[in-house]
């Protein structure tokens, strides 16, 4: 078992990192509220603990069943991790920032996704990697929290259009399930993918990043040249 200060340590420091690209290096020209981003982290934070509950007692439960693997991963990685956790995180952005006057441009979806997403593998990474073997470490730093940060960030960008897009209630809750439905899909493929622990498999993985980011950045460019023209 891995001494639990230096996995409090590397779960800080990996979570401060993508906040610090998503605030330093993306949101620059405008940066969101300081007071804003640590009560989305600390959402992310508390969030966790429950959800985690609720992904252990689904494991269990499925586990009572002599699935096939097959559908084992895929029941695991979609309607358990994808469905419990991205359910858990938007919850914390939609009722953390939705409503705010700073939640004003397309580029803070990203900002605020990537903040409660980070808060959220803060805890998650310690929770785990408490029993983790210690050669995960950098693979937890490189992966899951990767995508944790570019899921929420396409369910912050989607909650974005929903609030600014001059269009009927219906489509508004449209763009917010089509966003969180992206996150769950692309939350699941990533898990499913991770667990049948073949090398080849992260040439996919690699694949599958690059076109979530590829989706998100084309989104977010498309949205702000849609707010400047108006």
């Amino acid at each position: 078992m891995l001494n639990y200060f230096y996995i409090i340590l590397f779960s800080f420091v990996s979570s401060l990192f993508w906040i610090l690209v998503a605030v330093r290096f993306i949101d620059r020209k405008n940066p969101e509220p300081f007071k804003e981003l640590i009560k989305v982290f600390l959402g992310g934070c508390l969030i966790t603990v429950p959800v985690f509950i609720l992904v252990q007692g689904a494991k269990y439960f499925l586990g009572q069943f002599n699935l096939p693997d097959f559908f084992y991963i895929l029941l695991l990685s979609f309607m358990v991790d994808g469905l419990i956790e991205e359910l858990g995180k938007f919850f914390v952005l939609k009722d953390g920032v939705c409503n705010k006057s700073c939640f004003d441009e397309p580029i803070d979806g990203l900002v605020y996704g990537v903040t409660v997403a980070m808060g959220f593998a803060f805890v998650e990474n310690i929770l785990y990697l408490a029993f983790a073997r210690p050669e995960l470490i950098i693979l937890r730093f490189i992966t899951p929290t990767l995508m944790h940060a570019l899921a929420s960030g396409i369910v912050g960008y989607h909650l974005y259009l929903a609030k600014s897009k001059k269009v009927s209630s219906a489509k508004k809750k449209f763009y917010v399930f089509f966003g969180l439905l992206l996150a769950i899909v692309f939350h699941g493929l990533f898990n499913s993918v991770i667990r049948y622990n073949i090398f080849i498999n992260y040439i996919p993985l690699a694949i599958l990043i690059v076109l979530s980011y590829i989706y998100l950045l084309a989104g977010l460019r498309k949205a702000q040249k849609e707010k400047e023209s108006q």
